[in-house]
């Protein structure tokens, strides 16, 4: 950042070597993997049922790669 702050992030692109539209996510959950839906009030989805890469309430990078867009997670 202009400040000397560094925010980290996963980026996640399709395989061919060109510009992609990228959808951005953030939240107060963090970057990393899903956060596990048993800490949250029960809301009928099971943790069995959530994609493998995706985080908590952001895009899946295994179905938008596949539909050419790139995804980006930053740490917030």
């Amino acid at each position: 950042m202009r400040d000397g702050a560094k925010i980290y992030v996963e980026v996640f692109r399709p395989e061919a070597e060109r510009e992609f539209p990228a959808l951005l996510a953030w939240a107060p959950y963090g970057k990393h993997r899903r956060v596990k839906y048993k800490y949250f009030p029960p809301c009928g989805v099971c943790d069995s049922d959530l994609p493998e890469l995706a985080t908590f309430e952001a895009a899946d990078p295994k179905y938008w790669c596949a539909q050419d867009y790139a995804v980006v997670y930053a740490d917030s």
